[in-house]
């Protein structure tokens, strides 16, 4: 499932208004991973969907789902996307048989202002994050998101 955020401020309101804000889990965490699917995709923070939960679903891919429980969340970065890059993740992800689209409210936290809109290319070429397994998900969250 892809969700799309409403926009906090930025500096440059043109990117806001040709982008789509996109609220990534999973692999999509991934910079690199990231970077591959959407080349021209900026970083600018991270988020929490309330309300929902993690899980993988019957062929092995991660999903999230509403849950009846309302402390549950499901923390997640956030891009911005360009129509190019939107629709090759939408392939890439198998929207609309795999995976639907949804607009859905989410607590929003900026990246530390240094990375906010910065290309996630630049962010792989930094190699400010390792690739090592189990490091991606922490990485990315902790060290380019800036909690409120």
């Amino acid at each position: 499932m892809s969700y799309q955020i409403i926009p906090p401020p930025y500096r440059d309101q043109s990117l806001v208004t040709s982008s789509t804000l996109y609220f990534a889990y999973g692999s999509n965490l991934s910079f690199h991973q990231m970077a591959k699917r959407c080349p021209e995709s900026r970083f600018v923070g991270r988020a929490r969907l309330h309300g929902y939960m993690f899980q993988i679903n019957q062929r092995g891919f991660a999903n999230i789902v509403k849950s009846s429980d309302p402390r549950l969340f499901v923390d997640g970065l956030c891009y911005l996307l360009k129509t190019n890059d939107e629709r090759s993740l939408d392939r890439s992800e198998g929207v609309p048989t795999a995976y639907t689209k949804e607009m859905l409210e989410v607590e929003f936290f900026s990246a530390a202002p240094h990375l906010v809109g910065r290309d996630v290319k630049e962010i792989v070429r930094s190699g400010k994050f390792t690739r090592r397994s189990g490091m991606k998900i922490n990485t990315s969250v902790k060290q380019f998101a800036n909690p409120a």
